[in-house]
């Protein structure tokens, strides 16, 4: 359903634009009455209600591709945060590990065992 309203706008926009340019191009000539001046001022003040229903559907096209990219961005570095922390705890846990064997103490030992808690208590 998101995906057909994503394309509203879009559709909108050509209809709108191809409605205000047939209207145009159907008024667009000499007058020789009055009469036809009236009426082609009339259909030229009826082309810009859909140019600017069309410019309207265009800005709120433009805002939703922004907030798309946004979010797509948002998500992106998200995920690039996530990653940086496993890495940084999965080097920690190496070092501390490594410091357990080369010196088996019980600082190394409670240091590993808070790294081996963190990495268990975390849920991403």
């Amino acid at each position: 359903m998101l995906a057909v309203l994503a394309l509203l706008p879009r559709a909108l926009v050509t209809f709108f634009y191809g409605l205000a340019a047939l209207l145009r191009f159907f008024v667009d000539g000499p007058t020789e009455s009055a009469h036809q001046a009236e009426a082609t001022a009339a259909v030229l003040g009826w082309s810009l209600a859909p140019f600017v229903v069309a410019s309207a559907a265009l800005l709120v096209d433009l805002g939703l591709e922004w907030h798309g990219g946004n979010r797509r961005r948002d998500g992106q570095a998200e995920r690039r945060e996530r990653q940086v922390r496993r890495l940084d705890r999965e080097a920690r846990f190496r070092r501390a590990l490594a410091q357990l064997l080369l010196e088996p103490s019980d600082d190394s030992r409670t240091e590993l065992r808070q790294l081996i808690d963190v990495d268990c208590s975390f849920d991403g």
